[in-house]
């Protein structure tokens, strides 16, 4: 079963991508529960898999789910999916955090209709402070059938050393006024909290884990920002280095049929895509640069612009060692807005390059990054 993710745009604070190292955020697993579930059920807990959960991904699994959306579904990875359900319909419960498991985070949104998203985003880590930043989309357009629910999510921290740590919840919230004829979302709502916690280097003692309760996160001031395209719909494929001529970091956009290109089989080269009809979908196709295995690129925010829209693009890459290598070329596909005034759209693409020692480590900002901002049009009918 091949395994979509739909990428979450996010707009940064400035500082988050300049000072704090970025950490690898694989979602192990996402569920939900009814909007109306009578448990007072915490915005976040942290602590380590429930009693008898069979073992979580290790790192390299982490790492290469984030690689790619097109491959069969390892079984290592089959365990989150399961942790979180559990969690989610109160099956199970989470342990206190030990040295030597990975500290997991439960997280718990709140009530959303149909349609309505929300979800972790990034992490970053300075110190022994682990920022988990969190982004919704929200609106007030009808709805012919609407379900509400709150999202679940359970991320990974990683394995921790022995010691006492904080993380901390940005969460960003957009929203589109549908009723005043918004087109793009604008951010509405920004709050912050943090939740202390303990690893510790033996058996850790049962009691209350550590939590944040609803209500617990602090609001903050809203500045008016750029108006953003909602999270687009992102597939990332990838395509073998080694069989041929490695092609240039490039944009093009038009009309992409996903399932024909699945059925095609593994690429060997960027896709061909025809100008979009009326109604076809705009897909944006960024062909990235050369990657090593456990390297990885993603789509980090949309930004609407006067004709058009800014691709921002974060490329992880490391400087580490590796016994066995298979070289390949990342391919993102993004979902497009069509523009209020169809007639022709510019596409930018923004580098966002990121550095760790070796995979999986902490990722800084990379500033001679060898990457040239990159764009295309496309004539719209």
């Amino acid at each position: 079963m091949i395994r979509l993710l739909l990428a979450l745009a996010v707009a940064l604070p400035a500082l988050a991508e300049e000072e704090a190292p970025r950490l690898p955020l694989p979602v192990l697993g996402t569920d939900s529960v009814r909007h109306d579930d009578p448990r007072d059920l915490p915005i976040a807990v942290v602590g380590r898999a429930p009693e008898g959960a069979p073992p979580l991904p290790s790192l390299e699994a982490r790492l290469h789910m984030l690689e790619t959306t097109r491959y069969e579904r390892d079984p290592e990875t089959l365990p989150g999916e399961a942790v979180a359900k559990g969690l989610s319909e109160g099956t199970s419960s989470l342990r206190p955090a030990e040295a030597g498991a990975q500290v997991l985070v439960f997280l718990v949104g709140p009530a959303l209709n149909s349609g309505e998203t929300w979800g972790p985003t990034a992490l970053s880590r300075a110190g022994n402070v682990l920022t988990l930043e969190v982004t919704g989309w929200r609106d007030n357009g009808p709805r012919r059938r609407n379900v509400p629910s709150k999202p679940t999510a359970l991320v990974t921290l990683g394995e921790l050393d022995p010691g006492d740590y904080e993380v901390r919840l940005a969460y960003r919230g957009f929203f589109l006024d549908v009723e005043k004829g918004q087109t793009r979302y604008e951010l509405n709502s920004v709050e912050t909290g943090a939740l202390p916690f303990r690893v510790v280097a033996g058996p850790a003692a049962e009691g209350e884990l550590p939590h944040l309760p609803r209500g617990a996160m602090k609001i903050s001031t809203v500045e008016r920002s750029v108006p953003r395209n909602k999270r687009p719909w992102a597939f990332v494929d990838e395509m073998d280095a080694c069989t041929g001529k490695t092609p240039a970091p490039a944009v093009t956009a038009g009309a992409f049929d996903l399932e024909r290109w699945i059925q095609a089989g593994e690429p060997t080269a960027p896709p061909e895509l025809p100008a979009p009809g009326e109604r076809d979908t705009i897909c944006a196709c960024v062909v990235g640069p050369q990657l090593n295995e456990q390297e990885w690129m993603s789509l980090r925010e949309v930004i609407s612009t006067d004709d058009g829209v800014i691709l921002r693009v974060e490329v992880f890459r490391d400087s580490g060692e590796r016994d066995h290598n298979v070289p390949y070329v990342p391919l993102l596909f993004a979902t497009i807005d069509r523009p209020a005034k169809p007639s022709a759209l510019r596409i930018d693409v923004e580098w966002i390059a990121l550095r760790a020692k070796g995979p999986g480590g902490e990722y800084r900002l990379e500033h001679d990054q060898g990457l040239e901002p990159v764009h295309t049009e496309v004539e719209l009918k």
